[in-house]
């Protein structure tokens, strides 16, 4: 659920944010639910 703005430049950073967050910081079941290792 998305209550912010929905201007095109704040929706965008706020869908950039999630997407960083579903790939690199939840857990992932297929990885026994750990995180993913860190790309530099």
């Amino acid at each position: 659920m998305y209550d912010g703005d929905l201007d095109i430049p704040t929706l965008n950073w706020a869908l950039l944010h999630w997407e960083r967050v579903y790939n690199t910081f939840r857990p992932h079941h297929t990885l026994d639910g750990r995180t993913p290792p860190r790309v530099s």
